[in-house]
């Protein structure tokens, strides 16, 4: 799965902002909507398994997701 994603900009534009940000409940559907457009992806990319991680086998994970523009650029989630 591709994380962090490459993108174009004119030589002279100043790059987009990136905002990180640990994924909430409130973020579940757009992070599943966002990996369902990853080609790599697995189901294991799911939101649900940080759930699944955490309950199962006590787990503490982090789940990041990276914003540009108030949509979501990259996902990574690391348990």
């Amino acid at each position: 799965m591709t994380f962090l994603r490459a993108f174009e900009t004119e030589p002279s534009a100043a790059p987009p902002r990136i905002t990180i940000k640990l994924l909430d409940q409130a973020d579940f559907c757009r992070w599943d909507a966002f990996v369902e457009t990853c080609p790599e992806a697995t189901f294991f990319h799911r939101a649900g398994w940080k759930t699944v991680i955490e309950k199962a086998f006590g787990h503490r994970t982090h789940y990041l997701l990276a914003g540009r523009n108030g949509a979501i650029a990259a996902v990574l989630p690391l348990t």
